[in-house]
């Protein structure tokens, strides 16, 4: 049979139909359970009304330094404890998204969070920061602890003391588990045997997790903002999608008058004016974290031969200060 030209075009049409519009047709907070943005209240902003049932942590400045707009964890007695619900313990997928300072890098000051807050066993998954420095995300059999107990994904990347980063775990399935550093997937590896979750049934906690028989429960030493959590695998494009729009949140409180970027979306030429009398380095990264462009001082941003899509535009001063824009390709 002779394909023609037309035929390949209708066969793209409705490949594009079948694979894109469902994922656009789907809202990113579809599946939401949780979402804890701290601006000085415990209320869940999910709709579901799974506030705390326990609360004991300090509200401190978040990472735009807004009074009482994120917590802090003593990494003594402060943790919370969430609505005892089957709801809030579903089996894959499921996904973690939230804002975190470590301010001690002990493996015992490290937990985030777990959704089976168990006594006798790893259960239920769990998000920590390990003994290496590096985030961690895992999930439990229910047949003791250790290594033989659970199954564990664990980023490439330190993660530094006294830095806000964004952070996001996913595990679409017993052997698929992702973990996301603002924004962008790290490889990162695997170690564990576990090939499939259980629950006890305990309420899960944020800021505690006990992790032997014998010891107390470990509790988490740092700051900690908008927590969010899915019972769906979300897609690396939303948690990319989350991040983008949280950093250019940063623009609404710095900086609005003083960075000019136009025209945005961009065919073109972009144009960049910088209102401070400063030296200044500017770099694009595109969608998937690649460095593609880094000048100085530069004024106009020839981008008519780059791929359609969005870019990030960080602009850092000889001074220290820092802009970020969201920058549109078309």
């Amino acid at each position: 049979m002779k394909i023609t030209t037309y035929t390949i075009a209708i066969l793209i049409s409705v490949l594009f139909q079948v694979l894109y519009l469902p994922l656009k047709s789907q809202e990113i907070y579809d599946d939401l359970l949780i979402w804890y943005k701290w601006d000085n209240d415990t209320n869940d902003y999910s709709g579901n009304n799974y506030n705390p049932v326990y609360f004991n942590a300090e509200f401190a400045p978040d990472r735009f330094m807004n009074d009482s707009s994120a917590l802090y964890f003593n990494g003594i007695d402060h943790y919370i404890s969430l609505p005892d619900t089957n709801a809030l313990q579903p089996e894959f997928p499921l996904s973690f998204v939230f804002w975190a300072k470590l301010v001690d890098e002990s493996p015992e000051h490290g937990v985030i969070f777990t959704n089976d807050f168990s006594e006798y066993a790893n259960s239920g998954s769990w998000i920590n920061f390990s003994s290496t420095k590096r985030m961690s995300v895992s999930y439990g059999d229910g047949s003791g602890y250790g290594i033989y107990a659970r199954r564990s994904k664990h980023s490439e990347q330190l993660i530094e003391l006294g830095i806000w980063y964004f952070f996001a775990g996913v595990i679409h399935n017993a052997s698929d588990i992702r973990v996301f550093i603002n924004g962008y997937e790290d490889i990162g590896y695997f170690d564990g045997f576990a090939y499939y979750m259980m629950y006890f049934g305990e309420s899960g906690n944020i800021g505690r997790k006990d992790v032997t028989y014998e010891s107390f429960p470990y509790h988490y030493k740092g700051f900690l903002d908008d927590f969010r959590y899915w019972s769906r695998g979300l897609s690396n494009y939303e948690i990319l999608n989350l991040y983008t729009e949280d950093i250019v949140a940063i623009n609404a409180e710095y900086g609005d008058n003083l960075l000019h970027v136009y025209p945005n979306p961009v065919k073109n030429q972009l144009t960049v004016i910088l209102n401070l009398g400063e030296d200044y380095c500017a770099r694009l990264v595109d969608q998937f974290g690649r460095l593609i462009y880094d000048e100085e001082n530069v004024k106009r941003i020839d981008m008519r031969d780059f791929p359609n899509g969005f870019y990030i535009l960080k602009i850092r001063t000889s001074n220290g200060k820092y802009f970020v824009r969201k920058i549109i390709k078309h």
